[in-house]
């Protein structure tokens, strides 16, 4: 059995807007990823394994997927599959 859980998110964006600021997104997705940090209490014992995102009408869906970190000597070796957003 896996334990995996994903949260979603639009970024609203107005093309218009966003001439000259290139960096929008990858602002936006890592306050995103910031923000699930320190509201899901639930996700404390999961490692981010994955972001995912795509165009959605007037913003950028992004998804990100998180994987149940159930032992840290066991997993040791597979820690090189995760990201690690503590950066």
């Amino acid at each position: 059995m896996t334990h995996d859980i994903s949260v979603t998110e639009l970024i609203p964006y107005y093309p218009d807007e966003l001439i000259g600021k290139e960096e929008y997104f990858m602002v936006q997705i890592k306050s995103f990823i910031e923000k699930v940090k320190q509201e899901r209490e639930d996700l404390k014992d999961y490692r981010l394994k994955d972001v995912g995102f795509k165009p959605h009408d007037d913003g950028l869906l992004v998804k990100l997927y998180f994987k149940k970190d159930s032992d840290n000597d066991s997993n040791t070796n597979k820690i090189i599959n995760f990201f690690d957003i503590r950066k």
